[in-house]
């Protein structure tokens, strides 16, 4: 009696599990044809067949109260295994599926197959994670669902990856379905890349399609990185833009395992933005793989070209830590205007954050021009705001000049929220006149806000216009 009752207990909780299409539960003896065969299967002690989606949905069984209860159509959130129709307690736009889409069980015609080493067979299809089966039950009772740890994700298998997806409908799209979802999605393209491949091509929502893609490729590129790129050539001819967000993972896999191979087929990429995506990341990688030998080998035997300083970028990247000084004579050497000038505030800028006054001294061998006075503000800029004081003291060594006001400007700036009246005599000593009054001016209102009686003594003997003064002090009568 009591294996009974616990029997029907159980099936019950089954025919909970696929909510209607108004969002509304069920009431109690309520089934979808689904839910009747997993309540069948549960009796008979067999492993439910997956449920399929209205297109491929077989006719439905009676219900207990002996009226056909048919699979609800549509799909939001992750209602996908089932279809079910949109719920307002779920994001539209996270993981709908396409117009059209149904869920095709392995083994059924046109649907993917497993992947050799995937980890099916008899001892995966019955070993089932108790973590998964909480989630089932949970989602069963309309109660929250509990969180799935990274390390129970790592131990799923087709159909517990598939369960848990189901369980996830009850769950708001938000950052802790979102987080499961890119774990259980990523885990499925270890286990079975080329199903979570078309489950993840199969998403309404661009941003989510795009993502989950990203989250299969990477996955799928550690364990087979060349079936990953066949993948890829193909969504390349037919849908690009579904493989931009992924392009970058992938390739530096594939330099992990072949980096010549790698940039053979990054080389032949058509698309110029996704192929300069790809050759970075192998550019990264060979660096992260101690390979940067070969990347400076490489470098002498190309011709000059938008392909070589794409590669002197990569080579500075990996100089600019470490070498500074050598990075930057790289830096100096690229071709093309815009990338050298784009590369060199690169080196500055880190060189400036280690050791400042070696980045300002080599700025100061550059040629003179705009590049030289761009540089040396922004190291004075980021200096100043480290430690105003040394700051001070080296440009206290330097002699003025309109090469120099750019720099000039940089330390006084710095120095207005600190001490307006230091701020003043910097600023004092900028050549060209309209920048003088500029940053003069900035720093007499900043004053005025913080010692108005020092600030109105100081602003008629600082040389601003009287138009300035009036400004800053009012009218004579107002004084």
């Amino acid at each position: 009696m009591l294996l009974t009752v616990l029997s029907g207990f159980a099936a019950g909780a089954v025919y909970k599990m696929v909510a209607p299409s108004d969002g509304a539960r069920r009431p109690a003896g309520q089934a979808d044809a689904g839910a009747v065969e997993a309540a069948r299967a549960h009796r008979a002690g067999e492993q439910p067949r997956e449920l399929r989606g209205p297109a491929a949905a077989p006719a439905a069984e009676p219900s207990r109260d002996g009226e056909p209860s048919a699979e609800p159509e549509g799909g939001n959130g992750v209602r996908l295994l089932h279809g079910a129709d949109d719920d307002d307690s779920l994001d539209p736009l996270g993981m709908k599926r396409k117009a059209g889409m149904a869920w095709r069980t392995p083994g059924e015609s046109g649907s993917p197959t497993p992947a050799a080493g995937g980890g099916h067979g008899a001892a995966a299809a019955t070993a089932r994670s108790p973590a998964v089966e909480k989630m089932r039950q949970a989602a069963a009772r309309g109660e929250p669902i509990p969180p799935l740890s990274h390390s129970e994700v790592s131990k799923l298998q087709e159909p517990d990856i598939r369960d848990a997806l189901q369980a996830l409908e009850s769950m708001p799209w938000g950052p802790e379905a979102s987080r499961m979802f890119q774990d259980v999605i990523a885990r499925w393209g270890q286990v079975n890349p080329s199903a979570a491949m078309e489950y993840a091509m199969s998403l309404e929502s661009l941003r989510t399609r795009n993502s989950a893609v990203g989250s299969v490729l990477d996955t799928w590129s550690r364990a087979d990185p060349r079936a990953a790129y066949d993948w890829f050539s193909r969504q390349m001819r037919e849908n690009p833009g579904s493989v931009y967000g992924a392009t970058r993972n992938l390739f530096s896999n594939m330099a992990h395992q072949d980096s010549s191979w790698a940039l053979q087929q990054a080389w032949s990429l058509q698309d110029p933005g996704i192929k300069r995506t790809a050759v970075q990341s192998i550019y990264d990688r060979m660096v992260r793989d101690g390979q940067g030998d070969d990347l400076v080998s490489m470098h002498d035997r190309m011709a000059s070209g938008p392909d070589r300083n794409l590669l002197s970028e990569a080579i500075i990247s990996m100089w600019t830590p470490y070498q500074p000084e050598r990075a930057a004579q790289w830096a100096m050497a690229i071709d093309d205007i815009p990338t050298r000038q784009k590369s060199l505030d690169r080196v500055v800028s880190s060189w400036t954050a280690d050791r400042p006054s070696e980045a300002a001294d080599f700025v100061l061998t550059l040629p003179e021009g705009d590049q030289r006075s761009r540089s040396l503000a922004k190291v004075v800029d980021t200096w100043a705001r480290g430690d105003v004081e040394q700051a001070a003291d080296w440009m206290a060594r330097q002699s003025p000049s309109p090469a120099m006001d750019p720099a000039m400007q940089s330390l006084a700036q710095a120095m207005i929220p600190r001490d307006p009246a230091a701020a003043v005599s910097w600023a004092n000593n900028i050549v060209d006149p309209k920048a003088r009054e500029r940053t003069l001016s900035r720093a007499a209102f900043q004053w005025m806000q913080v010692a108005p009686d020092q600030a109105r003594a100081a602003i008629p003997g600082m040389g601003l216009s009287p138009q300035m003064q009036q400004r800053l002090l009012g009218p004579p009568a107002a004084r």
